[in-house]
């Protein structure tokens, strides 16, 4: 009787130690997936993705990150930025307008001093204009500032115009990104020069 007391002692013992060791192999598998889910929700909700001309494009969604990271967004930016105010007609004028506006830091009123020196919201609309642009080629000068040098084109019911539209621009970081502007980038700074109107 001793003896059987004895061993179901050991047996009990024994079956204690592998059920704690199972719970904990189970806790530390249970805590390793939360983890790894965790970090893998963690990544993707601080990862967007950015699509231009149907390309997709990562980006991070928290600040800071170095500009050698960024170059790219900081192009795309200053690319959008030249589609949205150097082409319309009239069944996109008001949403290029807006959209380039949305990309525009301290110079979003020199920037709408534009439109109007130019008549071209009232060249499409009443004159039935249309304006199309070509971007050649975009560089970077140093972190922030860069240059884009395109061409914008002016069909009229007459002739086509082409001219250089050659833009300097400085861009800066905002504070978090938002569905209106995707890079967290605008120009703060936009200069056009070599604006030489050309027939053809």
């Amino acid at each position: 009787m001793l003896n059987e007391i004895n061993s179901y002692r050991k047996e009990h013992k024994t079956f204690k130690i592998l059920f704690l060791i199972g719970i904990m192999g189970m806790s530390a598998v249970v805590g390793i997936s939360v983890y790894y889910n965790y970090r893998l929700i963690q990544k993707f909700t601080n990862t967007t993705w950015i699509a231009v001309d149907g390309k997709a494009y990562k980006a991070e969604l928290k600040q800071g990150f170095q500009y050698k990271d960024r170059i790219y967004e900081r192009i795309l930016a200053a690319k959008m930025f030249y589609k949205s105010r150097y082409a319309a007609d009239r069944y996109n004028q008001e949403s290029n307008i807006r959209e380039a506006l949305e990309l525009c830091g301290n110079c979003s009123e020199n920037v709408l001093i534009g439109y109007d020196d130019e008549g071209m919201q009232q060249n499409i609309k009443e004159k039935g204009w249309v304006y199309q642009c070509q971007i050649d080629s975009v560089l970077m000068e140093d972190d922030y500032t860069g240059y884009v040098f395109g061409k914008q084109i002016i069909i009229t019911k007459t002739k086509d115009l082409k001219r250089n539209m050659y833009i300097r621009f400085k861009s800066k970081d905002l504070n978090s990104r938002a569905d209106k502007n995707p890079l967290a980038i605008v120009l703060d700074e936009v200069d056009c020069f070599n604006n030489k109107v050309l027939d053809y």
